[in-house]
């Protein structure tokens, strides 16, 4: 009802997750992964599509650097190659739009430490006073206390898990925004 339905994509996340992961061990994967990621793509979803390659891409990089072992950048690389290429009707043009009339971001403002917390915890809150009248709609994440308490959990994981972790938490300082010159989103 707020014009969202751009993320409607993210449906498809864990599916394309799992066909990488796949994709790791079986080349079958690699094709389903492909059409995955270029169906979010086509759907309209061209955040979903950035960010899920850049998570996959820093998923893919460290566990790349656990194993001492390129074949997950080159398993990322190939689907990479792949979904642009299923994409390319819609991709080329939107890549010459964007370069004729890129979309310059004014994007100045971050996440306030003080309210974080409060957009995975609280379903409605009170926080459209502390971000300028943007209502929670629009930086709300709910995700709910057991879930964040799962999520801080997973740091004890990770020497098992580290690629994952480390994945989760640059998505997570991304979607932080411009907290610092140094941030994920200043940087990209």
């Amino acid at each position: 009802a707020a014009g969202h339905i751009v993320w409607l994509p993210a449906t498809l996340l864990p599916l394309f997750f799992l066909a990488f992961l796949r994709g790791l061990q079986s080349r079958r994967w690699l094709c389903l992964a492909g059409v995955i990621e270029s169906i979010m793509f086509y759907e309209g979803g061209t955040y979903i599509f950035a960010y899920s390659l850049i998570f996959v891409f820093v998923y893919a990089v460290v566990l790349a650097i656990g194993k001492k072992s390129l074949h997950p950048v080159w398993v990322f690389t190939l689907i990479s190659l792949l979904a642009a290429a299923l994409s390319a009707p819609k991709l080329l043009p939107v890549l010459e739009l964007l370069h004729n009339h890129p979309r310059l971001t004014g994007v100045g403002a971050s996440v306030p430490w003080d309210v974080f917390f409060y957009f995975f915890i609280d379903r409605f809150t009170g926080l459209e006073r502390s971000l300028n009248g943007t209502g929670w709609w629009a930086f709300g994440s709910y995700l709910g206390v057991i879930v964040i308490i799962l999520y801080l959990f997973s740091f004890t994981l990770f020497r098992k898990h580290a690629a994952i972790v480390l994945a989760t938490l640059f998505i997570l300082l991304i979607s932080l925004g411009n907290f610092s010159d140094l941030s994920p989103w200043s940087m990209l």
